[in-house]
């Protein structure tokens, strides 16, 4: 039959795929989906973020089980939270997005949110290549 692109085969669900290397390259193709590849703009943010202590003390936003408008709400009282109490980052945690059905949703929200406010953020991409959270900047407040 006609090829079908490894994402589309992917979407199929991780069944359906055929077995051996087929199966095996789709499965590195949706990999590759969940694993991004930072930018400078990111690589510098985490720096900062390093430089100031360890990740784990930032206050954290875990939207985890939310829908997208629940986590649309919570990642803008979490930044305004942020910005009133002078926090310059703040980790917001979205799982990898392995439950949603298609894309991810709550990656592909945040990372809209964060496009649409021109605010920058950075993916913290993990030892095994995916990602779960981010680290978003709080610029201060113009006053």
């Amino acid at each position: 039959g006609p090829e079908m692109d490894i994402a589309s085969l992917y979407k199929l669900g991780r069944d359906s795929v055929p077995s051996g290397d087929l199966r095996h390259e789709a499965i590195e193709a949706a990999a590759a989906l969940e694993a991004p590849e930072l930018n400078d703009d990111q690589r510098k943010l985490l720096k900062e973020v390093d430089r100031r202590g360890p990740r784990s003390s930032l206050p954290a936003t875990n939207l985890r089980g939310m829908s997208r408008d629940v986590a649309l709400g919570a990642i803008e009282s979490a930044y305004q939270h942020a910005q009133r109490y002078n926090q310059r980052y703040i980790r917001v945690i979205t799982g990898k997005g392995m439950r949603s059905a298609g894309e991810p949703v709550l990656k592909v929200a945040l990372v809209e949110w964060c496009t649409a406010m021109s605010v920058r953020y950075a993916p913290e991409v993990l030892q095994d290549g995916t990602c779960g959270s981010f680290i978003v900047h709080v610029p201060r407040r113009r006053s």
